[in-house]
């Protein structure tokens, strides 16, 4: 199910890349672990349209939410927490050229999001 939802959004011709981080990008998370899934955007992508898709998986979701970027955070059908975290491909890359050419800290987020995608 989850794979089948990556590529209904992969097949936006706003989507760059998808990456799965937190506990299921790695070997330490359980069945019921969330899923923590980000989204690269070369533009937005409207509400409506990722409600449509996410309707196709979830059970409960919160479409736009926003505390530090652009969020869905949703239920699936199978109960387990999935948060898709939407990103400008264009911040990415400003963000890594301040951290890895500028040698600029970013209040502890350093290297996380370089580390998320590359």
């Amino acid at each position: 199910m989850i794979q089948d939802l990556y590529k209904e959004f992969s097949q936006l011709e706003q989507v760059e890349a998808i990456a799965l981080g937190g506990s299921r990008a790695g070997q330490d998370y359980d069945q019921n672990s969330d899923y923590d899934v980000y989204v690269y955007l070369n533009s937005p992508i409207d509400e409506k349209t990722r409600q449509i898709i996410l309707s196709n998986y979830c059970s409960y979701m919160e479409i736009g939410n926003q505390f530090w970027e652009l969020e869905d955070d949703c239920v699936l059908n199978n109960s387990i927490e999935i948060e898709l975290i939407y990103r400008s491909m264009e911040s990415f890359e400003q963000e890594l050229n301040s951290t890895v050419f500028q040698h600029k800290a970013q209040n502890a987020y350093t290297t996380c999001m370089w580390h998320n995608l590359l």
